[in-house]
């Protein structure tokens, strides 16, 4: 048996041309995986990507194989981050541990330790 760690991606850009092309990039790189169309503006201007969690445990090869996924696309949004393409994107983790944690692109921000929910909010 092994333990669920769900990883979410939201990316953000007032740039939506920007994010489908993105978008068609991760239904590549995530193959088979249901990517939701980006959103339409509502205020600012600002749309968001949403990278859903693959559902797999750790260590499986469905989990193993979207995590390497997650890792090239995550290269792929640093570089738009540094050519002005998105504003930022976060990578969401939580699951059966408790374990919730937040890596940031603008902050490069990754805690070393578990954070509760409760302590984010």
């Amino acid at each position: 048996m092994g333990t669920v760690i769900h990883h979410t991606i939201v990316v953000t850009s007032w740039k939506r041309e920007a994010l489908k092309q993105l978008r068609k990039k991760a239904c590549t790189i995530f193959d088979g995986l249901p990517i939701p169309k980006v959103t339409k503006e509502v205020t600012n201007g600002y749309c968001f990507l949403y990278i859903p969690a693959d559902g797999s445990k750790e260590g499986w090869g469905t989990s193993n194989h979207y995590n390497d996924a997650r890792a090239h696309f995550i290269e792929i949004l640093n570089q738009a981050i540094d050519d002005g393409t998105i504003s930022e994107w976060y990578e969401v983790r939580s699951g059966e541990t408790s374990e919730f944690r937040i890596s940031n692109s603008s902050l490069k921000f990754e805690p070393d330790e578990n954070v509760s929910e409760s302590q984010t909010t």
